[in-house]
């Protein structure tokens, strides 16, 4: 059942940042305190997923909630600047690793499905993309984020059409009901579509073992690539300690089935696979291990 709740501690940080003069690091620390109780669950999936020990999953989670709050900062900062493109993108320093990756698939002129695992540094990734060279058409969910309440879906929207088309000039709308015809037509154009696999709000989203648990899995992503022969990009957006970093992985070796069904019970553990191993690599920026 959908969360409710008029106001969420997210909505709070949210005004906090945007009209008060509070340091970003003080804004962190109010919200470590006041989610503590979500700190305590993340760890414990932790544990579960991971096998890691109690205190490193206490660790990876306190740098968890850290991340989760970024993308409130950034929406203050974009707000504040008068020159935005320099003052959010260019002193954070973008690292793309796997670059041949995406090479590659633009000069064959297939088009590419990027299925981005970790989104919390997503947005500014995206956009030094562009300044790099690699534009990416971006399929957005475009409501303001779910560990907003009520209140604060109401108040945040027009701040978050705001972000979106800053962020991603070039989107398409989950929501449209051409989503899947719009996406095919840019694929088959040459274009590199930005795609989250482990998306919860979708009509192929299927149930699967996920390391030590289960996570929610679109299949349709490897119906996309059925359909129009595109390769598939594991993906990464992920803050580092020395900027931004794109991470984009070999494409996945796929099997072509013979119907729809054979395709997906053939390729979804090799995408399930790789999604693993890219929350492996940055557990404490999985988006999806407590709903903040």
């Amino acid at each position: 059942m959908a969360d409710r709740r008029l106001v969420r501690w997210r909505d709070v940080l949210w005004v906090i940042q945007r009209w008060l003069p509070l340091p970003e690091r003080a804004a962190e620390r109010g919200f470590l305190i006041a989610q503590r109780g979500a700190g305590r669950r993340a760890a414990a999936r932790m544990r579960a997923f991971l096998g890691v020990s109690e205190d490193e999953a206490r660790s990876l989670s306190r740098r968890f909630l850290v991340h989760s709050i970024r993308v409130t900062q950034l929406e203050r900062r974009l707000r504040r600047s008068r020159s935005a493109a320099a003052d959010l993108v260019q002193p954070l320093h973008l690292q793309i690793v796997g670059r041949e990756h995406l090479d590659a698939a633009r000069d064959a002129h297939r088009g590419a499905l990027l299925v981005m695992v970790h989104r919390f540094a997503v947005r500014p990734v995206v956009r030094a993309m562009r300044t790099a060279g690699y534009p990416l058409v971006v399929v957005v969910y475009p409501h303001p984020h779910p560990m907003f309440g009520r209140l604060g879906h109401w108040i945040v929207r027009s701040s978050h059409r705001r972000l979106f088309h800053y962020f991603y000039p070039d989107h398409v709308s989950s929501e449209d009901p051409d989503v899947s015809v719009k996406i095919v037509k840019r694929l088959r154009a040459g274009d590199c579509v930005l795609i989250a696999a482990d998306a919860r709000k979708s009509s192929t989203t299927t149930v699967v073992p996920f390391l030590g648990g289960e996570a929610t899995v679109s299949t349709g992503v490897l119906e996309l690539s059925r359909v129009t022969g595109s390769p598939i990009l594991p993906f990464d957006a992920l803050y580092g300690p020395d900027g931004l970093h794109a991470e984009i992985g070999a494409p996945l070796a796929l099997e072509r089935g013979r119907t729809r069904d054979e395709h997906l019970a053939l390729n979804l553990p090799r995408l399930v696979a790789a999604m693993e191993r890219r929350v492996e690599a940055a557990p404490d920026q999985w988006t999806h291990w407590v709903d903040l």
